[in-house]
């Protein structure tokens, strides 16, 4: 990676200076970083890597005619382990990130910095996955999240450190940042090439596939910190001396640097890399740093056409806060609905997890359930199924704005074929439902809430899927069935016809299997784990009749 402007001193001097410190051995590679220094002087930072390099690691101090050499040199093994492995806590290799400027063996650093920018970038996606598991494959990322997030992290382990990043700070900084991308750019090819990643409109996304592998392996992954902190302690046990010079002169370099730069060096590591994570919605892209209201909302709206007016009104919800917003544009009033997402903790959540012990996992946090129907939302409206289009979301307040479906809650639908009976439209839209969520189980996706009330069937005669904040990439697809029938049931009586009770299992049965659901999820909801889980407010009865039509269903 090439640094901007001229170097400060004689690169032949600094060549001469450098082969006198080691004069039997072959240089591999010189690079140089120029720093600020005192007033008057010139402070450069120069990475020698040798073919052989008895000592392994160590540092020098030199002055070459008003400037200040601090020159780390280092055996070629130990630079390529810790670039491949963080061998020496990355305190070597986190020069590739800087802005510097090859002098010697250009070639071999160019292959070292994308290789190791790969792996930054491989771990930083790794990272997202982790914090955001269902909400990873739908970010947006910027391709500078990866320079920033990386220069975040290597000064979080070592403030003083970062006087090598002070390139990406003041007039000279956008020359250093797009030198820097090149190497990121590279490293996204190859990962590109690799499956791991997509590049969309400048954007990079997650395959899902990557994040499946890397919450599997949750479990076993160790943070960045935690890495280093061990790898530190290793190089004292191991005796790398010249490491430990580093830090300290890092340390001293720090305190000599001023105030001034000190600001402007807090300012760099503070800066939150997650500004450059933006979630897309039927309005345009939002960053995850954002913290927005309804406000916000209402601006971002007006370029559709003016707003003059609105109010919101309460509507509903026992778990989420729900309101529904009216607004006027263009002289006409529209609504959208609003949805805070509570964390269910306590009496309100206990009863739940007893209710569905050992059949279904629900989410509990309100932002994890944000992102689940955020996540599967997007899905969806992505591949044609009815769902409401997002117009708005605020991970940090816990906040969704969506579009408002008008029409009737299918639990009106189940109430009349329990009261008379399969008829006209409401055989339709059971079978239709059943179609929907056969298709949604093909592309590998649950809903997880799959009552009544969470579907509504509009005007124009289509069903809409409106509440996904239990969906779940592999999500258990037979408790999606078993929900809907048996909690359909419990809206029968005593006095309920139970043929009427079949006619509803099996239009909605029907559908499922004519959209292409599997047999074998039908034949697990006729099975005990779920009759049970249901016995606690659905007549036996009721249930016996359910399951008895899953299984008739099945020998037709």
């Amino acid at each position: 990676m090439g640094s901007p402007g001229e170097s400060p001193v004689d690169v032949g001097e600094i060549l001469e200076i450098v082969r006198g410190l080691h004069s039997p051995g072959i240089l591999k590679a010189l690079s140089t970083i120029d720093l600020r220094g005192s007033p008057g002087r010139a402070r450069v930072d120069v990475l020698a890597v040798w073919e052989r390099f008895p000592p392994g690691v160590k540092t020098y101090e030199r002055e070459l005619r008003g400037a200040d050499l601090f020159i780390l040199a280092v055996d070629r093994g130990l630079f390529e382990r810790d670039v491949r492995e963080g061998f020496l806590g990355e305190v070597v290799a986190g020069r590739l990130l800087a802005p510097y400027r090859g002098l010697l063996g250009m070639d071999y650093l160019w292959r070292w910095e994308v290789l190791f920018k790969r792996r930054k970038v491989t771990e930083a996606l790794t990272s997202l996955a982790l914090e955001y598991p269902q909400l990873s494959s739908e970010i947006l990322i910027e391709p500078r999240y990866f320079l920033f997030e990386n220069l975040r992290r290597m000064t979080r382990i070592y403030p003083p450190i970062s006087s090598i990043y002070q390139g990406f700070m003041g007039e000279m900084s956008k020359e250093a940042v797009e030198a820097a991308m090149k190497g990121y750019r590279e490293a996204m090819r190859e990962l590109v090439e690799k499956g791991c990643i997509h590049l969309k409109d400048g954007y990079v996304t997650l395959d899902r596939g990557f994040v499946e592998k890397a919450l599997r392996r949750r479990f076993r992954a160790i943070s960045f910190l935690r890495m280093v902190e061990r790898a530190l302690r290793s190089y004292l046990i191991r005796g790398f001396q010249g490491v430990v010079e580093l830090l300290d002169f890092s340390l001293e370099m720090a305190g000599q640097l001023g105030k001034e730069l000190i600001g402007e060096r807090d300012r760099v590591r503070m800066e939150d890399p997650k500004r450059f994570l933006h979630l897309p919605t039927t309005l345009g892209t939002i960053s995850l740093t954002e913290r927005t209201g309804i406000e916000d909302f209402i601006r971002r709206v007006k370029p559709l056409g003016e707003v003059s007016e609105f109010r919101m009104e309460r509507s509903g919800g026992v778990l989420n806060e729900v309101y529904v917003l009216y607004f006027r544009r263009d002289g006409g009033e529209e609504r959208a609905l609003v949805k805070k997402y509570q964390n269910w903790i306590g009496f309100k959540w206990f009863p739940l997890a007893l209710w569905t012990l050992g059949t279904q996992d629900f989410a509990v946090l309100g932002r994890s359930r944000l992102e689940r129907e955020y996540t599967i939302n997007s899905l969806l409206h992505r591949e044609g199924y009815p769902v409401p289009s997002i117009y708005h979301v605020d991970l940090n307040r816990r906040l969704l704005i969506r579009e408002f479906i008008e029409g009737e809650s299918l639990v009106e639908t189940v109430k009349e074929v329990l009261s008379r009976g399969v008829e006209g439209d409401s055989g339709w839209q059971l079978r239709r439902l059943g179609e929907i969520i056969a298709g949604v189980h093909g592309l590998g996706v649950s809903i997880g809430d799959s009552k009544p009330e969470n579907f509504i069937a509009s005007p124009g005669g289509e069903i809409y899927l409106i509440d996904l904040e239990q969906g779940a990439h592999k999500g258990n697809r037979a408790w999606d069935l078993a929900e809907f029938l048996y909690y359909s049931g419990h809206y029968a009586s005593l006095l309920t016809d139970l043929d009427h009770v079949a006619d509803l299992a099996r239009a909605f049965i029907e559908g499922y299997l004519k959209g292409g659901g599997e047999v074998g999820v039908v034949e697990d909801v006729a099975g005990l784990q779920y009759t049970r889980v249901f016995s606690l407010f659905t007549l036996p009865q009721v249930i016996y009749t359910i399951s008895k039509t899953c299984r008739e269903a099945l020998r037709r």
